[in-house]
């Protein structure tokens, strides 16, 4: 991340960053660093992950042209 990445994916926000270890540090990390965060939550987590992203995080329709938009979106189509 230091080395001026522009996007960060990590598989899933599950089990382990609900409970506040896995890759939780890492995603949070990212955010504070201003760096865009995709991942994947499931229904069952999406309540640990509003209180971990204060609301402020962007839920996607889990498709490619989901994902493109909300990447255009943040980069104006460069």
């Amino acid at each position: 991340m230091e080395d001026g990445a522009e996007l960060i994916m990590i598989n899933k926000f599950s089990t382990q960053e609900a409970n506040g270890i896995g890759l939780r540090d890492e995603m949070g990390y990212a955010v504070l660093a201003g760096i865009p965060l995709l991942t994947a939550v499931g229904k069952r987590f999406l309540p640990e992950w509003e209180n971990f992203t204060g609301g402020d995080g962007c839920l996607l329709e889990p498709t490619l042209d989901g994902v493109l938009a909300w990447w255009d979106g943040l980069t104006g189509g460069r």
